[in-house]
């Protein structure tokens, strides 16, 4: 089984590439409403979602869950890449500015 685990699991290391760098950045910058709800995307709704589209809905078995598992960061990598390139992030207040 370890051949089709890492056949599928392969997918998953370029979206944490990108999603642990600019993870880092939504939590550095404060902005922690996208972080949750980056991480929620991730975790648990495309996580389980894709494993189940892919394994039992797609009957591609155990290659689909593990596929499914290895795609879901890229639910999180690239809404916070997207996030970062366009700049929003500089329009946003700092929290010592409210003290």
């Amino acid at each position: 089984m370890s051949h089709t685990f890492i056949k599928a699991i392969l997918w998953m290391f370029p979206a944490f590439a990108v999603m642990r760098g600019s993870g880092a950045f939504i939590q550095g910058i404060g902005n922690a409403k996208l972080g949750m709800v980056l991480a929620l995307l991730d975790g648990v709704v495309l996580r389980i979602g894709l494993s189940w589209l892919f394994g039992i809905a797609m009957n591609m078995g155990f290659f689909g869950f593990v596929l499914g598992y290895g795609l879901a960061p890229y639910g999180y990598a690239i809404p916070s890449l997207i996030y970062f390139l366009a700049g929003k992030w500089q329009t946003r207040r700092a929290l010592a500015e409210n003290i």
